[in-house]
């Protein structure tokens, strides 16, 4: 999320590396908690429990400060740059107008452009489980009745069998990556990448990502509390 961001972000780049060791405790309990409710405690809508007290003013007072020090280097900045316009003004103004048939002179050398960082990953690594051939098997067994039922014997066939063919076809130790980006997420099996193609449904519990091969249910007891808390702030930053 990204007004979360805007909080956690300079805490974790000013603040965190001279926390003690119980603030640091406190700090990795306060990313296990609903980002919404952070969000209302950072925020001053909610009182924050008694136990994240001391860690959502620090937070606060980190946040302060960097938006405080990002409006001294814009002002900086601003009035560098006016000032070095004014400068270069007057120079021109003084120096006389070059020959027309004055030789030129050899082209500066370019400036090497710095090469964009890629953007940090989270791998996050993930096996599919029992909750997922639950899921194929009640959602395959659902429609085999539907249209058994009302339209022929023959379709329930039809999905009986693609229901075996998927489940023939996935193991149950098929190990996967989830990439969680500030702004999205991505799945990556072995080498090729099954690109999302909707948006995740989550709860508080669980998060099923749609991918372009099939439907993942994460569950947030089979990854730890800090992973699933990033997955689910990746999913409702736009992910």
């Amino acid at each position: 999320m990204l007004e979360l961001d805007l909080y956690l972000v300079p805490f974790a780049e000013r603040e965190y590396a001279g926390l003690s060791a119980a603030k640091k405790a406190a700090y990795a309990a306060l990313l296990e908690r609903d980002d919404w409710e952070i969000l209302d405690w950072l925020q001053k809508r909610r009182p924050p429990g008694k136990p994240f007290a001391a860690i959502i003013e620090r937070i606060r007072d980190a946040a302060g400060a960097g938006v405080a020090q990002t409006r001294r280097s814009t002002t900086a900045k601003v009035e560098g740059i006016t000032g070095a316009t004014v400068a270069a003004g007057k120079l021109d103004a003084q120096r006389a107008p070059p020959s027309p048939d004055a030789p030129l002179g050899p082209a500066a050398p370019l400036a090497p452009q710095p090469s964009g960082q890629a953007p940090a990953r989270h791998e996050i690594p993930w096996t599919l489980g029992w909750e997922w051939f639950i899921a194929v098997a009640l959602a395959h067994g659902l429609v085999g009745a539907t249209l058994g039922w009302f339209v022929s014997p023959w379709w329930a066939a039809v999905v009986a069998l693609s229901a075996a063919w998927k489940l023939s076809r996935t193991r149950p130790g098929e190990r996967y990556l989830l990439l969680a980006f500030e702004d999205a997420i991505e799945v990556r099996q072995g080498e090729s990448v099954l690109r999302r193609r909707g948006a995740c449904w989550m709860t508080e519990r669980w998060l099923v990502i749609p991918t372009a091969r099939r439907v993942l249910p994460v569950r947030r007891g089979r990854l730890s509390p800090r992973s699933f808390a990033r997955l689910r702030r990746a999913a409702l930053a736009g992910g």
